[in-house]
């Protein structure tokens, strides 16, 4: 008795430290959270080591974010996503943002996030993501997320109306006569037709840039341009005047400036692509022109007096007089009041434009009000989303063997619990009557093997002897038991068939689930990689998505062998210990008849 007593304090102690270290845990996992009406956040770094883009190139850079269904539960966040927030790593500074586009129904969205500063410790550079509070409104506004020295910055995602100036300036279009809602990089942008259609801005002391300017935009053509500008500032060309045109001649990128004296061009292996995004800026200031195009320098040369002031109307797409006009597919139009160094436009480049490994999303964190299990329940959530119907299929069959397993083990262990509650009842009875039971109301033992086993000779003996009652001890004679103790032979192969019936589905569940669990998780994953290889892309955060549930298979074939394993090896020793019970009670009985009764052959 005292050695169970300490092996019950041995368990209790240790139940107990299981339960403070998974408590101590959880706490642990949401100490720092911002604020605690947001459930959820994400890690988003900034990496500059590994992505190739120069540090220096990043500072008072805007990023952009792209979320979707590999990197993000928008299922968690609000419809509208206005429970968004950026928040840096000291989990107080929040960042600026401005949602470009959020589709909770196609799960995409892209989001510009004002940067912090950048150290080039990727452990360091980035913010929390941090979503999920229903109760939250819009944040304040995104004025001022990029700096001063911006000028003017046309997202270009509006479907109706004039496009907006993003920056504080309010540079916004006062006409435009193309197309808009046009898929192109970093949401929507703008068509133009070649027929003179333009954007245009009115003058305004921030678009003056007496001293220095750079200029930058996506650009899409389908053909040769014929001298066409894709900006123009400032006034028409002549000796006393101040003009600026950037634009396209054939396929290449040109740069105009001062009284149109002075033109830079870039080079044939520079040529743009035909139906191809590009990225092209251009600076002028200190004493120097430069073009770019997809972030790396085109060709430089001197200008002998600054840009500005200049004066007068702001057009893209053609002059103010529908003249040099382009055809093209446009987005993300800006103008800066600095000359922005080749590190900078090259980062740009990076963050706007093809997936380089520069911004990463991490995976989810719940606060301390969801815990551990709100986590794992979320995270769930997520691998059921991403399920394919093979997964449904492996899924579908496990689950209904782990029913019909679970089924039977419960069926048994009653039928079980019942006989030996009944085996107990009876042998106390039939040692205390000294085996003259016979006559017993069946009711009491009808779940026990051992009394069906008595029962079955007693009968054997009723047909031996005719008549026969329990209570007679003495008829003179010396009977032959064979038959009686046949029957009870045979009845005792029955009950051990009969207990021992169904164990074999456990077995097939035992061997049969986590095969079957793998077969759905080299299913899932043939079909990732093979839709991987369709799509011709090989991001981690787009196929994890799809790894996870197809892993989901085995873990499930897993969820239902090992639990019929422990339920068959436990019947298995109680079904064992009735069966011995049994053969101990033929023998005990057989030998009882043939003491009292027996002795012929």
């Amino acid at each position: 008795m005292k050695q169970e007593w300490t092996r019950a304090r041995v368990i209790t102690r240790a139940i107990f430290s299981l339960i403070l270290f998974v408590l101590v845990m959880d706490v642990s996992r949401a100490e720092a959270w911002w604020n605690k009406d947001w459930e959820h956040r994400r890690k988003v770094t900034v990496d500059s080591t590994t992505s190739g883009v120069a540090k220096e190139g990043l500072q008072e850079q805007a990023m952009l974010i792209r979320i979707h269904g590999g990197n993000f539960n928008f299922a968690m966040a609000k419809p509208d996503g206005s429970d968004i927030r950026f928040i840096g790593f000291d989990d107080k500074t929040i960042l600026k943002h401005q949602i470009i586009a959020w589709n909770q129904a196609d799960e995409m969205a892209l989001i510009w996030v004002k940067a912090p500063v950048i150290t080039g410790d990727a452990t360091k550079d980035g913010a929390f993501l941090y979503y999920g509070n229903p109760e939250a409104i819009g944040p304040e506004g995104s004025a001022g997320l990029t700096g001063t020295q911006q000028a003017m910055l046309l997202h270009l995602d509006e479907t109706e109306g004039l496009p907006k100036d993003s920056t504080i300036n309010g540079n916004n279009a006062t006409s435009f006569n193309g197309g808009m809602a046009t898929p192109a990089v970093i949401g929507n942008g703008i068509s133009l037709f070649g027929g003179g259609e333009r954007l245009s801005l009115a003058a305004s002391p921030s678009l003056s840039l007496p001293d220095a300017i750079t200029f930058s935009c996506w650009i899409r053509i389908n053909s040769p341009q014929n001298d066409a500008y894709i900006l123009h500032m400032g006034e028409t060309w002549a000796a006393d005047k101040k003009g600026l045109a950037v634009g396209i001649n054939g396929m290449k990128l040109f740069l105009r400036t001062g009284d149109g004296s002075v033109t830079v061009v870039a080079p044939d292996e520079k040529s743009l692509q035909p139906d191809t995004w590009h990225h092209v800026a251009a600076t002028i200031g200190k004493g120097e022109a430069v073009l770019f195009v997809d972030g790396a320098e085109a060709a430089r040369t001197a200008v002998p007096n600054n840009p500005g002031p200049l004066a007068g109307v702001v057009t893209f797409g053609a002059d103010p007089n529908s003249g040099h006009a382009l055809g093209a597919d446009i987005d993300e139009l800006a103008i800066d009041n600095v000359v922005r160094p080749a590190a900078w436009i090259g980062a740009a480049y990076a963050i706007q434009g093809p997936d380089k490994g520069l911004v990463a999303v991490g995976i989810e964190e719940v606060s301390e009000t969801g815990g551990m299990v709100a986590e794992q329940m979320h995270l769930m959530g997520i691998i059921f989303a991403n399920l394919t119907l093979d997964a449904y299929v492996i899924l579908g069959i496990l689950t209904f063997m782990g029913i019909f397993a679970g089924s039977v083990f419960v069926y048994k262990t009653y039928n079980i619990w019942m006989s030996g509650k009944d085996t107990k009842a009876f042998l106390s009875a039939y040692h205390k009557n000294k085996g003259r039971t016979c006559g017993t109301d069946e009711d009491a033992f009808s779940k026990s093997p051992l009394y069906r086993v008595y029962k079955q000779g007693c009968r054997e003996m009723q047909e031996v002897f005719v008549d026969m009652d329990d209570d007679k001890s003495e008829n003179g004679e010396k009977l032959s038991l064979v038959g009686v103790r046949a029957a009870m032979d045979r009845s005792y192969i029955l009950e051990s068939k009969s207990l021992n019936s169904w164990l074999t589905a456990l077995i097939l569940c035992t061997s049969g689930g986590p095969f079957l669990g793998l077969l759905g998780t080299v299913w899932g994953v043939m079909n990732t990689f093979a839709a991987m290889a369709a799509s011709g892309e090989a991001n981690i955060m787009a196929i994890a998505p799809g790894v996870a549930s197809a892993l989901i298979c085995t873990v499930t074939g897993m969820l239902v062998a090992i639990p019929s394993l422990m339920g068959y090896n436990y019947l298995l020793v109680k079904i064992k210990s009735l069966t011995i019970d049994l053969a101990v009670f033929v023998d005990e009985f057989g030998a009882t008849l043939d003491k009292r009764y027996g002795g012929g052959a």
